[in-house]
């Protein structure tokens, strides 16, 4: 038993550095609280396990020499009881909530009692004994009431309590291990026992019964058979020797701690005396196929003999002397063997209790290295990517997005342009053609053509203007592309660490096209270049016959419209292109901005990162000294404990 506390002490150590969360620190330390008490009790403690009807509680009452605990073939407490030594029987319960049905019950209200009175009066008592029997009862009422009141704590009850108000103490017992209005209200009930078997340091600790359907049961064993019980007695009933139900819950349930249980074979007496060699062996069989499990020895024994010889009840069985010693053999067997390997078993306790611990602390380190390496693992594989590269991958895609919207923009314009050109020409040939005589041809060479031109021209650049407006919005878009392409980059900062607000990242950097000059030119359809090419055929365009000199100017005209019209085109397109190249600066200063505002973020996320790095070395490095240390220990408690 020597180094326990040095291995205390690492083990607090190991818990402190580790920066476990809060929880499992505590259940760690909790745990550590468990093996020092356990260092400095000197009790042994014994569970006895089995099925309802397997006479598990008549063992019990039979190894305390009294008929103490109830014997029911029903599905009782969902609780341990524990039975220790003490000079007299006394008892201590805790409750989730006293139940109603063990409350005193309040037999008598103001109404109960002023009724009891009336009929006293018309009994013809007189005042003083009336008012006698009526203090009475309300001094019985109050009593009564403040039955279980006198604990501490108003949901444990004490054989104190019980004994104060004259309640039979065997009889209570009975009433909350048994009744399932009561039992289910249980957490645990310790009971003290002047019985010799307790002498020797043991606890017993009777578990519930094995073969319920309710998953608490298997639970509450579990639990105590791992973490506070020394041995484990199983009961098994001759009569229906390792049911498959017990086989299982053992298998499911305890399987780890069954080299440390002890089985003992009950109700021999119900089996004929010849055939008791084949029953123990076919135990055994049933043992090894189905546990895996080959005892030293196998005990057998008829508890409800001696429980009958207690109580004096008719012996059932031709010999009881037989069975009565029999079971005192086993009772003298079972205590040397335990007397015998204390060290050993307590030993093999704590050494079980430290195990927990070290496992425990080990899976937590283990959890730690783990995500410490994926973290590791992260940094060194999510390295962010070539921001020059995608740079210029995002400025070629923007340039290409700007040039395909001025292309595409340009190429309607040229079409607005022969539209108009096609309409103007038609509606001047139109006029030219429609005047009737030479004043009207006149009013149309002087006036009507100008006019239409104007009209035409106005049309145009609003169509001109509608076409560069669309111009305008596509470069909106691009930026709006960028942005998003851009907030990408920045959410994979974030997952890496980076501290980024997008939102708020040269919001003001905005993209836009002034249009007016664009459609400036639309708007310079040079009419006194145009009446000064009138002017060369007006001089002798009313001369000769009408119809000859409307086709004249016809033909002259004609090619003065497609010429302006040209000349429109030849005006806008390089504006165009002009405004599509401011636009291609923009982007350009718009993507450098975010990339210098990115490139000084991904500066302090790399020094963030190698200094992780180096903290996740250092703690790597601190888990694998403390794993390889507590391998050590382990393997150092198993070869020195014993």
């Amino acid at each position: 038993m020597n180094n326990y506390d040095d291995h205390i002490q690492f083990a607090e150590n190991v818990i402190e550095r580790s920066q476990l969360p809060q929880s499992q620190g505590d259940g760690l330390r909790q745990l550590i609280q468990r093996i020092e008490q356990r260092q400095n009790d000197p009790n042994l403690y014994l569970a006895v396990i089995g099925e309802f009807s397997s006479g598990k509680s008549t063992f019990i009452n039979a190894l305390l020499r009294d008929n103490l605990l109830k014997t029911s073939a029903l599905v009782t407490t969902a609780a341990a009881t524990r039975l220790r030594y003490g000079q007299e029987i006394n008892i201590e319960i805790n409750f989730r909530q006293v139940p109603e049905i063990i409350k005193p019950r309040k037999l008598w209200t103001k109404n109960a009692i002023s009724a009891i009175i009336r009929c006293l009066d018309d009994l013809g008592l007189d005042f003083d004994t009336t008012t006698a029997i009526e203090c009475f009862l309300n001094d019985a009422i109050a009593f009564l009431c403040s039955f279980f009141n006198s604990s501490k704590n108003p949901n444990i009850i004490t054989s104190e309590d019980i004994r104060a108000k004259g309640i039979d103490l065997r009889g209570f017992i009975h009433q909350v291990t048994s009744e399932e209005e009561i039992a289910k209200e249980v957490i645990d009930v310790n009971i003290n026992h002047p019985a010799t078997f307790l002498q020797n340091n043991i606890v017993i600790i009777d578990l519930p019964g094995t073969n319920a359907t309710n998953t608490r049961h298997a639970q509450i064993t579990r639990e105590i058979v791992e973490n506070e019980a020394d041995v484990a007695i199983v009961i098994i009933p001759a009569t229906q020797p390792v049911s498959d139900t017990l086989a299982e819950f053992l298998i499911s349930t305890i399987q780890s701690s069954l080299d440390r249980c002890i089985f003992v074979v009950s109700r021999m007496d119900q089996i004929r005396q010849r055939e008791h060699n084949g029953m123990l062996a076919n135990v055994r069989e049933r043992l090894v196929a189905q546990l895996e499990v080959n005892p030293n020895k196998l005990y057998s024994c008829s508890a409800q003999v001696v429980i009958d010889d207690v109580t004096g009840e008719q012996q059932a069985v031709n010999n009881p002397e037989f069975w009565i010693e029999q079971f005192t053999q086993v009772q003298v067997e079972i205590i040397e063997c335990l007397k015998a390997e204390r060290n050993a078993i307590i030993s093999d306790n704590i050494q079980g209790l430290f195990g927990q611990l070290f496992n425990q602390i080990k899976s937590h380190l283990q959890y730690q290295w783990n995500k410490y390496k994926e973290k590791e693992a992260q940094i060194q594989k999510e390295t962010i990517q070539d921001i020059e590269s995608f740079k210029n991958q995002q400025y070629r895609e923007c340039i290409n997005m700007i040039d395909r919207t001025a292309t595409r923009t340009g190429n309607k314009i040229n079409d607005h342009v022969d539209n108009f050109r096609d309409r103007t020409t038609a509606k001047v040939k139109e006029a030219i053609f429609g005047a009737s005589d030479w004043d009207s041809l006149k009013y149309v060479v002087n006036t009507k053509v100008a006019t239409i031109l104007r009209t035409q021209q106005n049309l145009l650049s609003d169509s001109i203007q509608n076409e560069c407006h669309n111009l305008s919005q596509s470069a909106q878009e691009v930026g709006q592309y960028f942005d998003e392409k851009f907030t990408e980059v920045y959410q994979t900062l974030q997952a890496l660490g980076g501290r980024v607000e997008t939102n708020s990242v040269f919001a003001s950097n905005n993209i836009s096209i002034n249009t007016y000059s664009v459609i400036s030119s639309a708007q310079q359809l040079n009419s006194s270049n145009f009446g000064n090419a009138m002017a060369g055929f007006f001089s002798h365009v009313f001369r000769g016959l009408l119809d000859d000199r409307k086709q004249k100017i016809w033909n002259e005209i004609r090619p003065e419209i497609y010429n302006c019209f040209a000349e429109i085109k030849q005006q806008v397109q390089p504006t165009v292109k002009k405004d599509a190249d401011n636009l291609k600066t923009a982007i350009n200063q718009r993507i450098n901005a975010y990339i210098t505002h990115y490139k000084s973020v991904v500066d302090g996320m790399l020094n963030e990162q190698e200094m992780e790095l180096q903290r996740l070395t250092q703690l790597q490095a601190t888990i694998q000294a403390d794993l390889a240390e507590i391998e050590r220990r382990q393997l150092q408690i198993k070869v020195n404990l014993r």
